[in-house]
């Protein structure tokens, strides 16, 4: 009884531990707003960037790139830019976020409400 309790318990931290494995593994490559949802926003996954909308990339070894307006500086306002930065996992869900945009950076949290291989849904957290 108890090696079926010990083999119960390992059984379920490697179910999450894989749970938070996967997830992140369907966060990996490019994402392009599709809408809204309540306080959510809907992503769709893309192969590669569209020039004129808002999109990012989960990146391997915490990199991530932000495609979105670049109106500062005397820029067309309506010019799509690529802009670096960085991803770290808080929590299960809880990622912050770091851009180096033009002039500045930025800090965020996202918070991934759900995400399959095609779809997600977060609720970004602004620092203030």
């Amino acid at each position: 009884l108890i090696a079926f309790i010990l083999f119960i318990s390992s059984c379920q931290q490697t179910t999450d531990s894989d749970s938070n494995s996967n997830m992140i593994n369907k966060l990996y490559g490019s994402w392009t707003l599709s809408g809204y949802e309540e306080n959510a926003i809907i992503f769709n996954k893309t192969e590669n960037f569209n020039i004129d909308e808002y999109a990012f990339s989960f990146k391997h070894n915490g990199v991530f790139i932000e495609c979105k307006k670049s109106d500062c500086c005397g820029n067309d306002p309506n010019t799509f830019t690529n802009f670096n930065g960085q991803w770290k996992q808080l929590s299960d869900s809880m990622f912050e976020i770091t851009i180096e945009y033009i002039d500045w950076s930025e800090k965020y949290e996202m918070e991934i409400i759900s995400v399959n291989s095609s779809n997600l849904k977060v609720i970004y957290h602004l620092n203030n």
